[in-house]
């Protein structure tokens, strides 16, 4: 196996070998398209063909440092909001596949694909395109601006951090510093003890409290999790993060009515998810309340993101059946068997379909001429 001497800015020379584990060093800052700097450091993602991991977090400064290369997973904790894929009510969400690299070497081949980008809820984020980087470029990457989005009225940042003290602030950044390594190698016990320790210094950290929560939902902590996520709303009840961790926890449950308020007040916050009204949407359906849920399941499929929900077609499939009206259920089921053919519950769906035109219960269809 061949070595690659490279020289990074003029003055650092690493010697590489050409093999899968062959890394990039990149470099830059993000800021907000005001200009400020946020006050909590951001996740910074990389993205390759609809996975995404974070490689890390921005310091104090708005600035990182990331070392890139070997395999991608997709168990990223801090991501933007994921589009929901449910199958058989189960509640489970799916953010992607791992995708397959094409192999060995740098830049071109290694990062196909890819980018990395800042995430941080409630904003849009520019992107650094990597299939074309390679080892021998400079590592600045520049300013990543983050862009606030429409209809957000929440806060991304919480005014809580910049009152939290030196210690409870340098235990945060150490959880997330942890939380930031590959699976592999990060220690989810060492960075809930670093996390823990910020918000017992400091009670109103209610960044430190939403990190705190998905490490517990991680490790199967759900009760503790759920805690961490409410304290982090009593903390700032505008913060804008530990509403969706929650709101997925709650659904886990079936506490639908905490699904339902939880979603509502996320949606003040933050006009325009898709997914979000879809959860209250089928919140609405198992507390009972038929018209509602009609209401917000025509709400999703008319938006911008109701082509990636066709599960509301499914609720609105419910809803008419559960009023006796067959025909327009059946044609509610039949778009989601389309658009999720291969799933179990457009198997489910399919029988059910099957059931009612032996019934007599749906219109016989009239035979092309």
């Amino acid at each position: 196996m061949s070595n690659r001497s490279v020289l990074f800015a003029g003055f650092l020379t690493l010697t590489l070998p050409l093999a899968a584990q062959e890394t990039i060093l990149l470099a830059g800052k993000v800021q907000l398209d005001d200009g400020s700097i946020p006050s909590e450091p951001v996740p910074i993602e990389r993205y390759c063909q609809g996975a995404t991991v974070v490689e890390g977090h921005t310091d104090r400064n708005g600035r990182f440092t990331l070392h890139l290369g070997g395999d991608l997973f997709s168990a990223a904790l801090d991501t933007s909001l994921p589009i929901p894929r449910v199958s058989g009510g189960s509640g489970a969400v799916r953010i992607g596949s791992v995708p397959i690299l094409d192999g060995p070497g740098a830049g071109g081949g290694l990062f196909k694909g890819c980018e990395i980008r800042a995430v941080l809820f409630g904003y849009r984020s520019d992107a650094v395109q990597l299939h074309d980087r390679d080892v021998t470029w400079r590592p600045d990457v520049g300013v990543i601006t983050l862009h606030r989005l429409k209809g957000v009225r929440g806060r991304s940042t919480s005014p809580t951090s910049l009152n939290a003290s030196p210690k409870a602030r340098e235990r945060y950044e150490k959880g997330l510093k942890e939380l930031a390594k590959a699976p592999n190698r990060r220690k989810l016990d060492k960075a809930g003890q670093a996390l823990g320790k910020a918000v017992a210094e400091y009670p109103q950290y209610a960044a430190a409290w939403t990190a705190l929560g998905k490490v517990r939902a991680v490790t199967g902590n759900v009760g503790g999790a759920q805690k961490a996520f409410q304290a982090s709303i009593e903390a700032d009840s505008d913060y804008m993060p530990p509403y969706q961790p929650l709101i997925l926890l709650e659904r886990r449950q079936r506490r639908w009515r905490r699904v339902f308020d939880l979603s509502e007040k996320l949606l003040q916050l933050h006009e325009g998810l898709a997914h979000v009204s879809y959860y209250q949407a089928q919140a609405s359906y198992f507390l009972g309340d038929l018209d509602t849920t009609e209401t917000l399941s025509r709400e999703v499929l008319s938006s911008a993101g109701g082509e990636n929900l066709p599960e509301a077609h499914q609720l609105l499939g419910l809803v008419f059946a559960k009023k006796g009206q067959f025909q327009m259920a059946a044609n509610e089921y039949r778009a989601f068997v389309a658009a999720r053919a291969n799933s179990d519950t457009a198997a489910l769906l399919t029988k059910q379909l099957q059931v009612w035109e032996a019934k007599g219960l749906l219109a016989k269809k009239t035979a092309a001429r």
